[in-house]
């Protein structure tokens, strides 16, 4: 399968879950509470390891599949036994992100998370005789995960998630791993 077939399958996979919800909830969702979060992430994958800072907002409404925005901002790093592979001394990447990330509320304050979000950004390679490159860079990458509110009051956010991604490195164009997440709501 190529890239276009798998962004469009997991588009209309995303667009028929939010036609159906669990239950009609009697809450219109446009008139539902906002929850607004600024998160930290970690990413353990395959390949690479990195950090990514995102803010979202979500509805408060429970049963009820919404797909709102995301925006993220993020840096990854290739592990040591992957650098060694390729014979490399670093390869980093810095990439912004505008994703699309569906939740939806199964009990009050826990969200299944399905999501697909494409990045652009620089990777920045250095092989281990000195010769440094630039590479335009662009990813695409599903997730699905668990996102944790205990109130809004509290302020706290907690979540993790399995991953896929796809781009267009001259290095490593597939990885799969985990993230964990923390941060605010308000």
């Amino acid at each position: 399968m190529n890239l276009n077939h798998f962004y469009l399958t997991i588009f209309f996979a995303l667009i028929t879950l939010q036609s159906y919800s669990q239950t009609p909830t009697e809450i219109n969702i446009t008139e539902a509470d906002t929850i607004h979060i600024v998160s930290f992430k970690k990413t353990f994958s395959q390949h690479y390891t990195g950090w990514s800072v995102t803010y979202k907002e979500i509805k408060d409404v429970l049963n009820e599949f919404t797909i709102p925005l995301v925006y993220s901002y993020g840096n990854r790093s290739l592990n040591e036994t992957s650098l060694k592979k390729f014979e490399l001394s670093s390869l980093n990447t810095i990439s912004i992100g505008l994703g699309f990330n569906g939740y939806e509320q199964i009990m009050k304050g826990f969200f299944l998370n399905l999501g697909l979000e494409p990045n652009i950004g620089v990777e920045f390679s250095e092989s281990i005789t000195n010769d440094k490159s630039r590479n335009f860079y662009f990813s695409g990458t599903t997730n699905i995960g668990f996102l944790w509110v205990p109130s809004k009051e509290l302020g706290l956010v907690i979540g993790s998630s399995i991953f896929g991604s796809l781009s267009n490195s001259k290095y490593i164009n597939k990885d799969w791993g985990v993230s964990i997440e923390i941060g605010v709501n308000f």
